[in-house]
């Protein structure tokens, strides 16, 4: 039997083209007695050519699930033959699709946002292969006459556009992917509860606040986002949210108002990243509101009661000082 000439472009589609050839150099087939063997055995469909069975053994384009399916039982391979197939099909089908290196999505242990969440799901579909909707949808399984996983649903998932409604629909499409067993199902109900609750179960939860919190929120000016994100939120949301409303007070009424603005503009940030539809800045959700305040609130002050700055090559005039809050002077005596 004359091996395959055809060299595949990727190196996962090159490492299925030399397994399927071998395969069939194993059995001693040539394609077109391959091609009656896959008639004769009628699964998964009533026939492939000749044509077709070289074609995917020169895997210059990645060939159909079935197509493979077909190639390795017509060559008499093993269940575990037929799982490394379909596991390299899998491999070659990402690298010919490219989508997969560009999703980037973190660990399951460490989704926090819907946005990673909504990723996470989409590289488990490319990893499956990106199977047709359909297959897909057979595949989660079925209540009674009604499938599980809809298709304008599942549609969505693929395509970052949406989420599923509840638990049972995600885990429907993860069944859908392959993804089986009971432990990673649990890791991925987990991730489920984090994103939708915005809570963190306690086997998740990060460490203790360091000693002296409270402390140092009192000295919020000095701190940086991301130090005030790791503290726990029963340390954090009292004392900054009335530093916040202590700063807003002695604020100038026109100052005043663009911070409740940008405050009201942060808000709605948050709720943008926990729908998914902006990215995340590692912040809890549960603090963004009052960090953001207190950010901007900050960054008021400090314009408002900077030093005075002066030009190397003149005296310090009113043009080149900033703004500053000028406390009401007290009443003359009658």
């Amino acid at each position: 039997m004359r091996p395959t000439t055809a060299v595949p472009a990727g190196p996962r589609r090159a490492e299925l083209s030399a397994y399927l050839d071998r395969l069939r150099q194993g059995a001693q087939l040539t394609f077109a007695e391959l091609a009656e063997r896959t008639t004769a055995l009628g699964v998964p469909a009533p026939a492939v050519s000749a044509a077709t069975l070289k074609r995917a053994a020169g895997c210059l384009t990645v060939p159909k699930e079935t197509t493979v399916v077909a190639f390795v039982r017509g060559c008499d391979a093993t269940a575990e033959q037929e799982r490394r197939a379909l596991q390299l099909w899998r491999r070659a089908r990402a690298e010919e699709r490219g989508i997969l290196p560009a999703l980037r999505p973190p660990a399951i242990g460490n989704i926090r946002t819907r946005a990673d969440f909504a990723a996470a799901l989409a590289a488990e579909y490319e990893k499956a292969g990106a199977p047709a909707l359909r297959t897909l949808q057979q595949r989660a399984g079925a209540a009674g006459d009604v499938f599980v996983l809809p298709l304008s649903t599942a549609w969505c998932i693929v395509r970052r556009g949406g989420h599923p409604s509840d638990w049972n629909q995600c885990a429907a499409f993860l069944r859908g992917c392959g993804v089986t067993g009971r432990r990673g199902l649990d890791e991925w109900q987990a991730a489920w509860h984090r994103v939708t609750t915005g809570r963190v179960r306690a086997r998740f939860r990060a460490p203790d606040a360091w000693a002296g919190a409270k402390a140092m929120v009192h000295q919020h000016s000095r701190l940086t986002l991301k130090e005030i994100a790791r503290l726990p939120h029963r340390e954090v949301m009292v004392p900054v949210s009335a530093s916040v409303a202590r700063l807003l007070l002695q604020l100038p009424e026109k100052t005043r108002d663009h911070a409740v603005g940008v405050g009201i503009l942060r808000m709605m940030e948050v709720e943008q990243r926990r729908n998914g539809t902006a990215p995340d800045t590692g912040i809890n959700p549960g603090l963004a509101r009052d960090i953001g305040w207190f950010a901007w609130g900050a960054e008021l002050h400090s314009r408002i009661h900077a030093p005075i700055t002066t030009r190397p090559d003149r005296p310090a005039t009113q043009t080149d000082r900033q703004p500053r809050h000028r406390t009401p002077a007290a009443p003359k005596p009658v």
